[in-house]
C-alpha cells in the first residue's frame, strides 16, 4: 500500500459488518475475548467480590485503534509513563513467569531514541481510562485517546465492542474498536500527555495476523488464580516494547474471534514492516 493509504476498504466493510450490533457490557452481544473456563470462573468471582464491595466496581473504555502508518494496516500502542501507577493493560488472572521463560525470552530491541528503560516492565495498553458520571464507552475511549495522544476525536470511526474484562485493579474494562484516519503519517506529531504517556508505536496487522510478532508466554499460576487451558498468556513483539496483559489478551481474542474470520485473500498482501522495529513517537 503506498503511504497514506485507508485502511483496506474491503476489510473495513467486513468488520464493519462483523461488529454491527455488538453492545458493551453484555458479552452475548459482543466479541468475545476469554475462554469459556476463564470468563466462567472470573464473573464468579466477580460476584462474589461485589457482594464484599462497600461501592460498586469503577469501569473503564479502551480504544483498540485500528489504522494505517505509512500505509500499512497497523494497531497503535501508548507506553505509560512511571508515573502512572497501574497498569491499564495488566492481566488480573495471570501468574509469574516460568523458569525456562526467564531463561529464554529473547531480549527486547532498544530504540536509540527512546527513554531509559528503567528496572520495572513498560507499561503498555491502548488509550483508555475512567468513564465518567453519564458518559458512554464510545465517550470515554475517544476523549481519552485525544487526551492522551492528542488525535482528535472526529478521526475515529468506532466499529463495535468486545466484551468486559477485569483489569487487575478490580477495574472493568469495555475495549472500544475503532479504525483512525488518515494515516498516523499525517497525524503526527501526537501531542502526548504529560506525565502518563511516554511513547506512542504502532505494530502492523500482517506480522500480528501471521503470528510471526505473537509469543504464547507459559505463565505458573497460583491455587488462586485463573489458569488458560494451554497455560500460557500472549505476548506480541516487533516494536520498542513487549505487549503483554491485557492489552495483549484483548488484542489477541479481537484478532482470533473478529478480524481472522474476516479476512479473505489479498486483504493484507503485499504489507511490508515485519522487521521489529514499529514506528515510535515519543516525548
Amino acid at each position: 500500500m503506498a503511504p497514506g493509504a485507508a485502511f483496506p476498504p474491503r476489510l473495513l466493510a467486513a468488520l464493519t459488518r462483523a461488529l454491527k450490533g455488538t453492545v458493551p457490557d453484555d458479552c452475548a452481544r459482543a466479541v468475545p475475548l476469554l475462554e469459556a473456563n476463564v470468563r466462567k470462573v472470573l464473573e464468579a468471582r466477580r460476584l462474589r467480590e461485589d457482594k464484599e464491595r462497600a461501592r460498586p466496581r469503577r469501569r473503564a473504555a479502551v480504544l483498540l485503534p485500528l489504522c494505517t502508518d505509512g500505509g500499512v494496516p497497523s494497531v497503535l500502542f501508548t507506553k505509560r509513563t512511571e508515573l502512572v501507577s497501574t497498569h491499564k493493560g495488566q492481566v488480573r488472572f495471570g501468574g509469574t513467569p516460568s523458569a525456562l521463560e526467564r531463561q529464554s525470552r529473547p531480549p527486547l530491541q532498544r530504540q536509540p531514541h527512546s527513554r531509559p528503560r528503567s528496572a520495572q516492565k513498560p507499561k503498555v495498553s491502548f488509550p483508555g481510562g475512567h468513564i465518567e458520571p453519564g458518559e458512554t464507552h464510545r465517550a470515554c475511549a475517544v476523549r481519552e485517546m485525544f487526551e492522551e495522544v492528542g488525535i482528535d476525536k472526529a478521526c475515529a470511526e468506532v466499529l463495535g465492542y468486545c466484551e468486559t474484562v477485569p483489569a487487575v485493579t478490580g477495574t472493568l474494562v469495555t475495549p472500544v474498536v475503532a479504525v483512525l484516519q488518515p494515516d498516523l503519517a499525517e497525524l503526527r506529531p501526537f501531542t502526548l500527555s504529560d506525565g502518563e504517556v511516554d511513547e506512542v508505536f504502532s505494530l502492523p496487522l500482517a506480522g500480528i495476523v501471521s503470528g510471526e510478532l505473537l509469543e504464547m508466554r507459559p505463565y505458573e499460576t497460583k491455587k488462586h488464580q485463573v489458569r488458560t487451558k494451554s497455560g500460557a498468556l500472549p505476548v506480541f513483539h516487533g516494536g520498542p516494547h513487549e505487549v503483554w496483559g491485557l492489552t495483549a489478551m484483548i488484542l489477541h481474542g479481537f484478532i482470533e474471534n473478529c478480524l481472522r474470520p474476516q479476512l479473505q485473500e489479498g486483504d493484507l498482501a503485499g504489507v511490508s514492516g515485519l522487521g521489529g522495529e514499529g514506528t515510535l513517537e515519543s516525548t
